[in-house]
């Protein structure tokens, strides 16, 4: 089997790394042009993440969230902002899907843990205080691991483990609009539409039977392409004395196949594995909180 993904934690944290030097030489850069003015802001937060992560037919619930840091640097008074984030958390769910088997009730109990990555970088362009206009880039990666057990009303007939890989990437556009309600607070929200996104997955299933010597052990790889949208709003507070930042709020994310009428052998086989099961719908929401300073 061919295994193309090679994006691992270390790649991400090379990739922010370099965004925060970019960040640091597009600061120093603009300090030294401005000549001691003070016509560039850099915000350092810390973003979280909590709520529910439907992948495919699994429904699955967060260990402790999703957080990371989250940095921006505004130049010309906000009307140019690049923007870089880092997000990972763990997730996990257990549960049964039905096998074709309308005799025995044969059934697939599965315990899944999976880790969810996400690389942002963004450039924002605000013409007015009111809204800016957002190019982004995302890098996403979900690892997956499920120990299951093959089960029948009669008996338990097998075990085994799967592991699945996916990453998908590509360009978003947008719109990150402000509504100030008073001196120090704020409505900000964001929405941003993926036309075309790269999705890849490499898996494994791999189950030993109990009752006779067979064992079965397979491999698949595919590629699709995903469209889709994430959207966040959020409360922004302003503490008056020093230069922290609070805010809350809610967020929504969901990617699909761009053309599910053209479905390959890889998700005829794999519903033929777990009924209705997908490697290519991603569905995440809850709430969100982020806590920073601004320089």
């Amino acid at each position: 089997m061919e295994y193309l993904i090679r994006t691992h934690m270390s790649y991400y944290l090379r990739l922010f790394s370099i965004s925060i030097f970019l960040l640091m030489g597009l600061a120093a850069s603009a300090a030294a042009a401005e000549k001691g003015k003070r016509r560039m802001r850099l915000a350092v937060d810390v973003r979280y993440y909590y709520g529910s992560w439907r992948w495919g037919d699994f429904k699955m619930t967060p260990r402790a969230g999703l957080a990371g840091p989250d940095m921006r640097l505004e130049l010309l008074d906000g009307l140019w902002t690049v923007g870089t984030s880092y997000l990972s958390g763990n997730f996990s769910a257990s549960g049964a899907t039905a096998l074709d088997d309308p005799r025995f009730h044969s059934r697939k109990n599965f315990d899944i843990e999976d880790n969810r990555e996400e690389f942002e970088i963004s450039l924002e362009f605000r013409p007015i205080d009111l809204a800016g206009f957002v190019l982004l880039y995302r890098l996403g990666q979900y690892d997956l691991n499920a120990a299951v057990d093959l089960n029948s009303d009669q008996r338990l007939y097998g075990s085994g483990s799967e592991e699945a890989l996916n990453e998908t990437r590509g360009w978003g556009i947008g719109l990150r609009p402000r509504i100030p309600l008073g001196d120090r607070l704020a409505l900000r929200g964001e929405f941003i539409y993926f036309p075309f996104l790269k999705a890849e997955g490499a898996g494994t299933h791999q189950y030993t039977m109990l009752y006779d010597d067979n064992r079965l052990d397979e491999r698949w790889f595919g590629r699709d392409d995903l469209r889709g949208f994430k959207l966040r709003g959020e409360l922004t507070y302003v503490l008056p004395s020093i230069p922290i930042s609070l805010a809350v709020g809610y967020f929504y994310q969901r990617l699909v196949d761009r053309d599910p009428a053209t479905d390959s052998w890889l998700e005829d086989y794999l519903a033929s594995q777990t009924q209705t099961r997908s490697w290519l719908e991603d569905r995440f929401q809850g709430l969100t909180a982020r806590a920073g300073f601004v320089f």
